[in-house]
């Protein structure tokens, strides 16, 4: 109490290796368990610790600077922080390695784990249009998620090589969530004018599409083809 000494954090865990912090920012995603379960295995072996955070999605900034005062060496970063230069320039200047995990906005002086959104987006709007379908509706991702807008561009660019325009009355908001797939599966699946295939940007609106399906009576694949993306276990 004389010296108003406090304990070091990062000083008390430096015979344990690294500490890097895991931020989440939708706890309801199918991804992730997947996402948790990947960084803590590896964690295992690289004998890491490591710490699962949610994000603080009003005010991200203020949100990291608990976590860099809290001494860890590392962020993992997902949609939209990973996409922000204001969290990727408050972590530089504290000296904390910062990943992007899943961007579709590559730089090159950040490290990032990533797949082909677009590409992905474009293999899959292939395969219906190889099916026979011509009338697709597209459920949208959240827009402030860079691996939202690639998908949406890889389905629109596909739709456009193949002849065919975009009914705008075709593409649905869903902000990767299964209850807005919900809404957005109305919108579209209640009518007697509805497509003959939805292809959902992530997996957890594709099950609420498949939900809604089901309750209208709607066989499928015979009235209705349903695409997702993510591949997880739903």
């Amino acid at each position: 109490k004389d010296l108003d000494f406090t304990p070091n954090a990062a000083a008390r865990n430096i015979h344990g290796g690294a500490r890097i912090a895991l931020i989440y920012t939708n706890p309801s995603s199918s991804n992730l368990a997947n996402y948790l379960m990947g960084a803590f295995r590896q964690g295992a072996v690289g004998g890491c610790q490591l710490h699962a955070e949610p994000a603080t999605l009003a005010d991200p900034v203020e949100g990291l600077k608990k976590l860099v005062a809290a001494g860890f060496d590392a962020i993992v970063l997902p949609p939209p922080l990973c996409d922000s230069d204001a969290v990727f320039g408050l972590l530089e200047r504290k000296g904390v390695q910062a990943l992007s995990f899943a961007t579709a906005e590559l730089r090159p002086d950040r490290s990032a784990v990533i797949i082909n959104d677009f590409e992905g987006a474009r293999m899959m709007t292939q395969h219906l249009l190889e099916l026979g379908h011509r009338d697709i509706a597209f459920l949208q991702g959240d827009p402030a998620h860079s691996p939202a807008n690639r998908r949406e561009a890889g389905f629109r660019q596909t739709m456009a090589e193949a002849g065919l325009q975009v009914n705008p009355q075709r593409i649905a908001p869903g902000y990767f969530t299964y209850r807005a797939g919900l809404q957005a599966a109305r919108n579209l699946l209640e009518s007697s004018d509805r497509p003959t295939a939805v292809f959902a940007a992530n997996d957890d609106m594709a099950a609420a599409v498949a939900a809604v399906a089901h309750g209208l009576g709607l066989a499928i694949p015979d009235e209705l083809s349903i695409a997702g993306f993510d591949d997880t276990p739903v």
